[in-house]
Formats: C-alpha cells, structure tokens, sequence
C-alpha cells in the first residue's frame, strides 16, 4: 500500500505499471454512495482502521485516502449515504459481517446486502427501494433453489427407482425424504445420511451468491457477468456512429469489460465443479470448503465495482443519446481497473494502461470540489495521497 504525494503523478504520455492496483485487496470496495462527490468512493482495511479512497478530485491519477470515519466531515451525504456510513461503522464495531469462513471482513457480499437493507427502507427513494425489493426476492429465493436443485441432482442419481423426480428441502419431510433415498450412497462412504444433508445446505449456502447448478439460476455474482458482457457488446455499437471521444470511451471501456470477465474465467470454471463434481464436492466438503470461499470471495473481488457502472449505464438505456453520452463520460473515469497480479500478459498490460492513460485525460471533467463542505479542500490537501 504505497502512498504518493502529488508531484509524482506522471503527465499522460508517462503513464507506466505503477498507475495499475498492486491488489484486489488495495483497489478496495466499491461503496454504493448517492452523494455525487463520494459516488465511486471505495473502501479497504487500512493499517489504522478502515479507509476510503476518493477519486475525482484531481485531474491526476491520484486519489484521496482518509479515515473512513472523517468522510461526513467533508461532504454533506444523502440520508441513504448517511445510513450506509454508520451501517458500515457499525459492522465493523461489533464484527458482524463474519463471512462463510469464521472471519469479520467486510466483503462485497456485505456492502451488496448492506445496499438492499437500506434501499429497502426507502431513504435512497422509491426507485432505489423497487430495485433493493426485487433483489432482495430473488437473492432470498436463490438458496433454497440451489438446495432444491443439489438434492434433486443428487437423488436422481443415487436414490431408490421410486425417487421422487423434485424434493421440497424447505419442509422436514422433504428432507427426510432426501436422506433416506440418500442413505444408502451415504453408508456406501462410510458417512451418516444427516451428514450428506447437512453438507447440500452447506454448499448452497456458500454457493448463493455465485448462483445455482442450472441455467437461469444466477446469484449476484454471475448477474453482474452476465450484465458485463450485455454491456460490453452494447458499447461496441457506438464505434462507428460516436465522435472520437465518445468512442474511445466506448471502445475502452467495452474492452475493459470483456478483460475483466476474461480474468474471472478459471475462477468461474472451478465454482462450477463444485456442480459438476457434485458427489466428490459432498463428500469432501469439509476439505474443499475453505477454498471454494476464497474462490469465490476473490471472484466477487474481482468484478466489485462494474455493478454501480452497470446501474448507471442501464438507468440511461432508454435516455436521448446525448444522456447516453453524458454517463459514460460520468463513469468512464471510473472504470474499476485489475491489479497487476491478476493480469494475463503483457499485451493485456497494454490495454489497461492504455485505459488508465484516456482516464487520466478523462478525469479534467469531474469536478467535484464545489459540492464539498466548507474548509474541504483544505482538510483533502492534507490527506494522504495515493496513485488510484
């Protein structure tokens, strides 16, 4: 995590490796704030506490990096961004964003639900209280599905010739019913039928935000891939028809999106054995368990941040296309940039530097100093500084 002054920001034509994350970890979260001057902030685990990185203030590649507990000091934030604020505080304060594996991070999956949470209440207004609704039926329905699916699978397979074809585990006899036509492949392993039963709520469990075995069964995770690659080839039609900016923009960013999901490949392809390979995953699940949650955590990692650009992108698909415009020249700047270890070659180096260079001449149009509070410019000048 290393810090830079300002006077080591490089002019366009200097842009070099050092403009690109050292790591998912240091690139951060994205945070869904309304407020527009903190609109693409992010938030990572610094050595003193939490920390939030704000782009924008610079038409340099540089970013302010401060306490994430100063930021109502700077900006006046909306309700919902306020609520957002002290939620997030308060995770932190009494650990209560302990992931699948035991720990207290503050992952995407946590902002993600934080997000729905609060849009629900409807303090982001009614739009945002639609959406956060929407999503919150489909991402409560996603693990039962999942767990219906495995067992259905699993029973298929290894159950009596009078199995049921679909097993309800949401009821216990539903569940009784799947352990004794499961019981037999458990005693086969030298494994207890509850055990087996214990272990497919497990993993659709972990699985959920990933998604399920089946087709139209997409957890967060492979939604917003899915919207990355609808996104991208919608830029692709703007190349001929668009000035030369608009189009750089466009071409950019579309290959910014494909290399992204490109990137997510081997990590999607190892989520899905645990599908493929679904008694091997059952049986050694105590094994496989923790892995699979690194897996799937660096995934989310990995595409964190595409989701708010995506949320604009799609607010402004019907828009004139001057307001098309508009939005991509809000959030190309933004585009969330892979970290040097998870790129492939030195080609694809190429391509992401050359997005960071077109960002940096991008950025000379935020401007987001006037919607700051009082004495904000000064309190930012004394922040670290650090390239974005």
């Amino acid at each position: 995590m290393s810090g830079w002054s300002s006077q080591n920001t490089a002019p366009v034509e200097e842009v070099t490796e050092k403009f690109l994350p050292t790591s998912l970890e240091d690139r951060g979260l994205a945070l869904p704030f309304t407020t527009r001057p903190v609109a693409y902030a992010r938030l990572r685990q610094g050595e003193k506490g939490l920390e939030v990185i704000l782009p924008g203030f610079s038409d340099k590649l540089v970013a302010n990096v401060l306490p994430f507990d100063k930021l109502p000091e700077l900006v006046s934030l909306t309700v919902f961004d306020r609520a957002l604020h002290e939620a997030i505080s308060n995770l932190t304060e009494d650990e209560a964003s302990s992931n699948d594996s035991g720990g207290t991070y503050i992952n995407s999956s946590v902002i993600r639900r934080l997000r729905m949470e609060i849009g629900e209440t409807g303090l982001g207004g009614i739009d945002t209280m639609r959406i956060a609704r929407s999503k919150r039926v489909i991402f409560a329905n996603m693990e039962p599905a999942i767990l219906n699916a495995l067992a259905d699978d699993l029973v298929q397979k290894h159950g009596g010739n009078n199995a049921p074809e679909h097993i309800n585990m949401a009821t216990d006899e539903g569940r009784n019913t799947a352990a004794l036509e499961l019981e037999r492949f458990a005693e086969t392993h030298g494994l207890k039928k509850e055990i087996i039963i214990d272990r497919l709520v497990d993993i659709s469990h972990v699985m959920r935000d990933f998604g399920g075995p089946h087709t139209g069964m997409n957890g967060p995770i492979r939604d917003i891939l899915s919207r990355m690659q609808s996104f991208s080839d919608d830029l692709r039609q703007w190349l001929i028809p668009e000035p030369v900016e608009e189009s750089e923009m466009a071409q950019l960013t579309s290959i910014a999106a494909l290399a992204t999901i490109k990137a997510t490949d081997k990590y999607v392809e190892d989520l899905d054995l645990v599908y493929k390979n679904l008694d091997q995953s059952v049986l050694n699940w105590d094994k496989l368990r923790e892995n699979i949650i690194k897996i799937r955590d660096a995934l989310d990692l990995m595409i964190d941040g595409w989701e708010r650009i995506l949320d604009s992108r799609e607010s402004h698909i019907n828009a004139q296309r001057f307001r098309q415009r508009e939005c991509l020249a809000a959030l190309a700047p933004f585009v969330p940039i892979l970290p040097k270890p998870v790129i492939p070659d030195d080609k694809e180096k190429e391509n992401w530097l050359k997005l960071r260079t077109a960002q940096l001449r991008w950025l000379g149009r935020v401007k987001y100093l006037k919607d700051m509070k009082d004495g904000a410019e000064t309190a930012l000048r004394n922040t670290k500084m650090e390239i974005l």
